[in-house]
């Protein structure tokens, strides 16, 4: 079995950050304007709103700041450091099943 030279190992984790910058930009620009509407709306920008608005939209809101957060996390953190949580919390959740 052929390994992997150093130069190509680098070459690919370049490309796996710069696609994450890519996709992290691109999450968080909708994410944003949600974020800008949602506040506008609470903040009574646009008009009064019902009890039962404010409460979806309260809902919207954490959900979008929970959005926001992944996708922070992803953008800053090691991207191995991330892929060995996974594999650490997918092995005790089956050796919890077993």
């Amino acid at each position: 079995m052929k390994h992997k030279e150093p130069e190509d190992m680098a070459q690919k984790n370049t490309d796996l950050k710069d696609a994450i910058s890519y996709i992290s930009h691109e999450l968080r620009t909708p994410l944003t304007s949600i974020k800008l509407f949602v506040e506008m709306f609470l903040s009574g920008g646009i008009g009064d709103i019902s009890e039962n608005q404010r409460q979806t939209l309260k809902t919207i809101n954490t959900s979008n700041e929970s959005m926001i957060a992944f996708v922070n996390t992803i953008t800053t953190r090691d991207i191995h450091e991330l892929i060995e949580e996974k594999k650490e919390r997918k092995k005790r959740g089956s050796e919890e099943k077993s």
